[in-house]
Formats: structure tokens, sequence, C-alpha cells
């Protein structure tokens, strides 16, 4: 038996290939599968996901970030002026290398 489509996880491949193998009669499955996240959502339920997720991380001027998907690919166009590492003091000290040639 050959699966060839696309699935939307790895966990979905593993388990298709699994309920393939358990299938009386067959005697080989050949895994043709591919994963393809965007199978998943609709572009307007990944467009909400994201927005949700910049208007509740402090931090993120999600006014100022423009979120648009297309065919599943989800694109972020804007300026975010801060980062941890100017928020966090211990985040802002250089890193020491220990270890130098």
């Amino acid at each position: 038996m050959t699966l060839r489509s696309s699935v939307g996880s790895f966990r979905q491949r593993r388990a298709a290939v699994k309920i393939a193998e358990s299938v009386r009669g067959v005697s080989a499955v050949q895994d043709e599968l591919w994963v393809d996240p965007r199978d998943r959502w609709e572009d307007n339920e990944i467009r909400g996901a994201a927005l949700q997720a910049l208007m509740s991380s402090d931090g993120i001027p999600a006014d100022q970030i423009d979120v648009t998907v297309a065919e599943g690919w989800l694109t972020l166009r804007g300026v975010a002026t801060s980062s941890p590492r100017q928020r966090d003091p211990l985040l802002s000290r250089k890193p020491h290398n220990a270890a130098r040639r």
C-alpha cells in the first residue's frame, strides 16, 4: 500500500502509517506522505491567532504591525522599536567569551 498525500503534522503522518500497517492483508506500507502545516487552518484563522498573540504580548506594538496571510503563509510587516535586551538589564550585558582562540 502506498500513502501519498499531505498531512498537517508529523503526528498525523505516523498515525496514518500505523493505521495502514494494521489493515488486514496489507503486507507493506510505502510512506510518501509529506507534512504541510498549511493544511490545518484557513488564512483568516491564522491571521486571527497571530493578531491575538500580538495583542497579548507586552512590549509589542500590535497597532504598528500589519498581519497578512496568503495561502497559509503568515507575513508580519512593521517596526518594533524595543527588544528584550533593552528592557531586561540582565540580558543587556555583553556575553562573556570564556574560550578564545
